[in-house]
């Protein structure tokens, strides 16, 4: 009775260790088998530099992807079976519409893809938002951005269309934004600083002496043979210097008023009479002679 029940349940766990066994994928069924391949049968495992590298058709499709196609690089392509695993994957996109990642917009990056199957009858990218994360559908706008990427050691550069909400707008156009924000910053400091220097120019001006006259030293002149006149004497100097220039005013003043005068007696003066023509002799003589 003891062995029957013994094979019974040695049977059961055989059944449910085969069908955990089936139910493992092929890459994970060859991990199991050489782990109880070392572990129970005594065997090694090699090193790791020696071990051969398993891709599976995700990496195949990493690998492989392009944003943007070309039959030149599908022709120059050496692994035909990645090729066409590529191009079957990405025969399924659907690329009117881009789906956009703008969480790293501050640091001017974003990551785009195209829309799959399932997001195209959902509305994603086209009656949505299509920023990722975002489902807002109202106020959208379509923008057409130059989308500049690395791809397979190259750059390139494509014009991809998206729509999105007001607010993933301003985000998706934040370094236009930022470099018109600036310009404006730059022009109102240029234009501040013109004006503080202009008001700088005119309030120097304004409080600058008159220069001194040559040869002065501290208000005194300097005589001709290099000496400094005192300083009593420089104002005696000054004040006769303002006298007779006070004196020139004066008689240049007076001699206008007398030419002036003169002109006007001139013109007042009694005009001489002129001399009788002949005709009026001979009239002024026959009148005295039938009086």
């Amino acid at each position: 009775m003891q062995q029957g029940s013994d094979a019974a349940a040695a049977a059961a766990a055989h059944r449910q260790h085969r069908r955990q066994f089936l139910g493992l994928t092929a890459i994970d069924r060859h991990k199991r088998l050489m782990a109880e391949y070392v572990n129970f049968y005594g065997g090694k495992m090699p090193a790791p530099a020696e071990q051969p590298t398993v891709k599976t058709d995700y990496d195949v499709l990493h690998e492989q992807y392009r944003f943007i196609r070309s039959e030149e690089e599908d022709a120059a392509a050496e692994d035909r079976w990645a090729l066409r695993l590529s191009r079957r994957y990405y025969s399924k996109l659907y690329r009117e519409y881009a789906i956009v990642d703008l969480s790293r917009y501050q640091e001017d990056k974003m990551g785009m893809r195209w829309r799959s199957e399932k997001e195209v009858i959902a509305g994603k990218g086209q009656f949505s938002c299509g920023a990722r994360g975002c489902t807002e559908t109202r106020g959208l706008a379509t923008f057409e951005v130059p989308f500049g990427y690395q791809e397979a050691g190259e750059k390139k550069q494509a014009l991809v269309k998206v729509r999105v909400c007001p607010e993933h707008a301003q985000q998706l156009n934040f370094s236009k934004n930022r470099e018109a924000l600036k310009a404006q910053a730059k022009a109102a400091k240029k234009q501040k600083h013109t004006r503080g220097s202009d008001a700088e120019n005119s309030r120097r001006s304004a409080e600058e002496p008159e220069p001194m006259p040559a040869g002065a030293i501290g208000g005194r002149k300097r005589r001709r043979d290099g000496s400094v006149e005192p300083e009593l004497a420089v104002e005696e100097k000054d004040k006769a210097e303002r006298g007779e220039d006070v004196m020139g005013q004066q008689g240049e003043k007076i001699g206008n008023a007398v030419e002036s005068e003169s002109a006007v007696n001139l013109w007042k003066a009694k005009q001489p009479q002129l001399e009788a023509s002949k005709d009026e002799e001979f009239d002024e003589y026959f009148s005295g002679m039938f009086m």
